[in-house]
């Protein structure tokens, strides 16, 4: 067998990453399936991977697969941006909530069969979407969900403990202290979003807003529950107008009274949004910090970057 590609963020998960890919090379390994392996060395490894991969390989590759978190997923579609017949495959060793796209199993006995599985299917085309910060040219895309407000400042937090040369253990017990203290610390903010149906709204003591194209879990709260990743539409997810005991109630056991639920969830869906914060806001993309807002999100129907 040919055309079977691996790339590996060894230190997802708080390493677990490297854990799942020492038992899936086993498995191959014992399956006697040809494969080669790529590991990532910093921060954008996986898309330059990616992308030359689909350079060199041309019509050889069939399918990449990607054992890694959110990052390191959003990495590979950018990478393969043009590449339409490229499968793409997710196991998925991140530390935050997977989401829909993550199919194989946790299990690397039973991914290995589901990979040879799936080399025998039709691709199956699923939206990405593309967004582009205010005052910079360049346009990128993203296959899960974008985030501002608590989840970009989860994600700093994160950062910090990952320049720390520390166990994953002690990594862990780290990310939720601060985990915590973020949250204690947090100011909510003012957004204003323009969509392809409603003119400019403003949402105010705004927690979270996500851009979802697809169901999603961030640390148990659900959101987009009833987005699809095939219908050319996105779901926007606004979180605002809750006390600190509140959310902490909501973060810790996913549970919120209807009528206060009413009130602190807002959500629409549209083809395209443009968001404005009332200050300078950091904007995350499937996990990774991208830059600061204003910035215009829009759905693309299908696209390259073909997700199994």
């Amino acid at each position: 067998m040919s055309g079977l590609f691996f790339i590996i963020n060894q230190y997802s998960g708080f390493g677990k990453g490297g854990k799942t890919w020492k038992k899936v090379k086993k498995e191959l390994e014992k399956e006697k399936i040809l494969y080669r392996s790529f590991y990532t060395e910093y921060h954008g490894h996986a898309e330059v991977l990616a992308r030359q991969i689909a350079t060199i390989q041309d019509y050889h590759l069939k399918t990449i697969i990607c054992v890694g978190g959110d990052g390191t997923m959003n990495e590979v579609v950018n990478g393969l941006n043009g590449f339409s017949k490229v499968k793409i495959a997710f196991l998925y060793t991140g530390r935050r909530m997977k989401g829909q796209h993550s199919k194989l199993s946790s299990n690397p006995s039973k991914a290995i069969k589901e990979i040879l599985t799936i080399l025998s299917r039709p691709v199956n085309k699923v939206d990405l979407v593309e967004y582009q910060l205010e005052g910079k040219g360049v346009k990128r895309k993203y296959i899960n969900k974008l985030g501002i407000g608590l989840s970009t400042k989860v994600i700093e937090q994160e950062n910090l403990l990952k320049k720390e040369s520390i166990k994953p253990i002690f990594t862990r017990v780290g990310f939720m202290t601060g985990l915590i203290k973020v949250i204690w610390n947090y100011q909510p903010i003012s957004i204003m979003i323009k969509t392809d149906e409603h003119e400019l709204i403003q949402h105010d003591n705004v927690w979270f807003l996500f851009v979802s194209n697809q169901p999603y879990r961030w640390a148990g709260l659900k959101v987009a529950q009833n987005a699809t990743s095939n219908d050319g539409m996105l779901t926007i997810t606004i979180i605002k107008n809750i006390s600190l005991f509140r959310f902490f109630v909501l973060f810790a056991f996913n549970h919120i009274n209807k009528r206060a639920k009413q009130d602190a969830f807002s959500e629409y869906t549209c083809e395209k949004v443009t968001i404005y914060t009332n200050a300078i806001q950091t904007v995350e993309a499937d996990g990774e910090l991208i830059g600061e807002g204003p910035l215009a999100v829009a759905v693309k129907k299908s696209q390259s970057g073909i997700v199994i």
